[in-house]
C-alpha cells in the first residue's frame, strides 16, 4: 500500500478512493429508504398504481444510464477522465438536490432519467484511478478502488438510516449531494496527466468502437453469455426495489429499535447493506474458486444460489427470516461483478475486451432498468411475495444455461480450428 501510494499517481488514486467512498456512500444514504419516502410523500400506501410507481423511480436511471455510459466514456478518454467524473458527481449533486422539490411522482422519475443520463460515477472513477498506471499495476489499483465503493455502499444504508431518524426522510437526499460534493472537490484537487489522452478523434474512433461492438455481437458465444447474464439479473431486480415495502407488509426486525419506523428503516438499511458485507468479505473466496473450477462454472453456482434464495423468500412471513436469507444472498452475491468481467474475458479476444466489458456492464444496467420497471407492473397485478417465485426461477434458469454456454464455446472453438487446417491443406 505505501508503495502504491509513493507518486503523484498514487496521490491521486488515494483522492479518488475517498472519492468514490464519499460518493457511493452518499448514493447509498437515499435509495434503499427511496419506496418508504415516495410512501409518505405521494401517499401511495393502498394506492393501486404504488408498485409501478417505485418501480419506474427505481429503473428510470440504470435504464437511461445503459445508454448512455459508453458516450460520457468515449468522451472521457479524449476530453479528460477528470473532468468525467467530475461531470457525473457535478450531476448527482445537482439532481438528487432537486428530489425533495419533486411534486408528483411523475416529476421524480423525469429527475431520474436526467439522472441516468448524466451521471455514472463508478466507470469514470475507475477509469481516471487507473490512467498512468502500468497495465501489471492496474489489477492492484482498481482492488483498491472496489474496497471503497464496498465500504461506501454499507455504510451508505446505515448513515441514511441515522440522518432520518435525526431530521426526516428528504435530509437522506441532502445527506446525499453533501457527500457526493465532498468527493466532487477531491475530485477537483486531482491532477490530470492529459498526455494520456487518447489523441485520435472524430471518425476513426467511431469506426473502431462500431468495429469492435459489430464483431463481438457477431460473436454467439458472447450473445448468449449477455443474454444468460441480463435475464437473470433481471430475475434479481424484478423484487429489489420493493423490499422495503414488502418489509413494512410483514413487520419489521422488532429488536432494531424503540419504534415501528426506527425498526423499519434500520431493517432496509441492513438488507442492503448485507450485499456489500457479503462482498467485501467473500469475493475474494469465489475468485480462488474460479481459478480453481473457471469462472463459468462458479458464476454459475453463485447466480443459482442467489435465485433460490430469492424464491425461498416467498415462504417467509418474518422480516428476521427474510434477513437470514438475504446474508445467504449476499455470499453468492460477492461473485457476480467480478466473475461476470472474468468470465467473459475468457470468451473473448484480447483486442475486444474494452468493448467486451462495456457491453457486460451494459447488460447489467438494462437488468436493472428492465427488471425494476418489469416488477413494478408485475407487482401492480400481484403481489411481492408472490412476485419472489418467478424472479427466483428465471435467476436460475438464466444462469443454469452458462456451462451449455461453455460447451457451445468449445464447439465453435472446434470448427474454427478444422476450418483453419483445412485452409492450411
Amino acid at each position: 500500500m505505501a508503495e502504491l501510494f509513493s507518486s503523484e499517481q498514487a496521490r491521486n488514486s488515494r483522492r479518488i478512493w475517498f472519492s468514490i467512498l464519499l460518493t457511493s456512500s452518499g448514493m447509498m444514504a437515499f435509495l434503499p429508504g427511496l419506496p418508504l419516502y415516495l410512501d409518505e410523500k405521494f401517499e401511495l400506501l393502498g394506492s393501486e398504481q404504488r408498485f409501478l410507481v417505485i418501480g419506474l423511480i427505481f429503473g428510470a436511471a440504470p435504464l437511461a444510464a445503459a445508454f448512455a455510459g459508453p458516450f460520457w466514456g468515449a468522451l472521457g478518454d479524449r476530453l479528460g477522465r477528470k473532468w468525467n467524473l467530475a461531470r457525473a458527481q457535478l450531476a448527482i449533486v445537482f439532481f438528487v438536490s432537486l428530489f425533495p422539490l419533486a411534486r408528483s411522482p411523475a416529476e421524480l422519475v423525469c429527475l431520474r432519467v436526467l439522472q441516468g443520463l448524466s451521471a455514472g460515477y463508478i466507470a469514470p472513477a475507475f477509469a481516471f484511478a487507473v490512467a498512468g498506471f502500468a497495465r501489471q499495476e492496474r489489477g492492484r489499483v482498481l482492488g483498491h478502488m472496489q474496497i471503497a465503493l464496498t465500504i461506501g455502499l454499507f455504510q451508505g444504508p446505515l448513515l441514511g438510516v441515522l440522518m432520518v431518524e435525526e431530521f426526516g426522510r428528504s435530509s437522506a437526499f441532502w445527506l446525499c449531494a453533501s457527500l457526493v460534493s465532498a468527493g466532487l472537490l477531491l475530485t477537483l484537487g486531482c491532477h490530470e496527466d492529459r498526455s494520456l489522452l487518447l489523441a485520435d478523434t472524430g471518425k476513426r474512433i467511431r469506426t473502431t468502437v462500431l468495429r469492435d461492438v459489430r464483431m463481438l455481437l457477431s460473436n454467439r458465444v458472447v450473445i448468449l453469455f449477455l443474454a444468460a447474464m441480463f435475464l437473470g439479473r433481471c430475475g434479481i431486480n424484478l423484487v429489489e426495489p420493493f423490499l422495503a415495502a414488502h418489509v413494512r407488509a410483514m413487520g419489521p426486525v422488532r429488536f432494531l429499535g424503540d419504534d415501528p419506523e426506527t425498526q423499519l428503516d434500520r431493517t432496509v438499511a441492513l438488507l442492503f447493506s448485507a450485499l456489500s458485507l457479503g462482498t467485501f468479505l467473500f469475493s475474494r473466496f469465489w475468485i480462488r474458486r474460479a481459478e480453481s473450477h473457471g469462472p463459468v462454472r462458479m458464476l454459475a453456482l453463485a447466480g443459482c444460489t442467489m435465485g433460490l434464495c430469492v424464491f425461498s423468500m416467498h415462504f417467509v412471513n418474518t422480516s428476521l427470516a427474510l434477513l437470514s436469507i438475504r446474508c445467504v444472498f449476499a455470499v453468492a452475491f460477492a461473485a457476480i461483478l467480478p466473475l461476470s468481467y472474468s468470465a467473459i474475458s475468457r470468451i473473448t479476444d484480447g483486442s475486444s475486451i474494452a468493448t467486451a466489458f462495456a457491453l457486460n456492464q451494459s447488460a447489467i444496467q438494462l437488468a436493472f432498468g428492465v427488471g425494476f420497471i418489469v416488477g413494478g407492473v408485475s407487482a401492480h397485478w400481484t403481489s411481492v411475495s408472490a412476485l419472489f417465485l418467478p424472479a427466483g426461477l428465471l435467476s436460475c434458469l438464466a444462469f443454469s444455461t452458462l456451462p451449455w454456454i461453455r460447451k457451445v464455446r468449445r464447439e465453435v472453438l472446434r470448427k474454427q480450428e478444422e476450418q483453419e487446417e483445412e485452409q492450411e491443406q
